[in-house]
């Protein structure tokens, strides 16, 4: 779901947060629309689920997809992992990565 650095090695998330960034950028410099990106980040681990997002202070609310992948990257860094046989840093949660898109459309009439 995240890959690795790097263009062809990116996974879902970070496709999926660019391509949203790009697709805004493109509406409201045509003035079709004003958006609104919030996104929330948590782990299940043992059963618990736990916020590993810090963006509380602004309500979870992104600008830029450089905020919102930064964001990522600290979540990350938050996870429960541990050395296994197989991996030096593994995994031991699911991470679970939200995010909403608001649009509120302009509607301009030419008459």
């Amino acid at each position: 779901m995240l890959g690795d650095d790097g263009d062809d090695a990116k996974g879902v998330i970070p496709r999926s947060v660019e391509e949203i960034f790009e697709t805004i950028h493109i509406r409201e410099s045509l003035g079709l629309a004003h958006h609104t990106v919030k996104i929330d980040m948590s782990e299940i681990y043992n059963e618990e689920v736990r916020n590993v997002s810090s963006m509380a202070s602004n309500d979870n609310v992104v600008k830029t997809k450089t905020q919102a992948l930064g964001a990522l990257k600290e979540a990350l860094s938050k996870r429960a992992a541990a050395k296994t046989s197989r991996n030096e840093r593994s995994s031991r949660s699911h991470f679970i990565f939200r995010k909403w898109k608001c649009a509120k459309e302009l509607l301009t009439l030419l008459i």
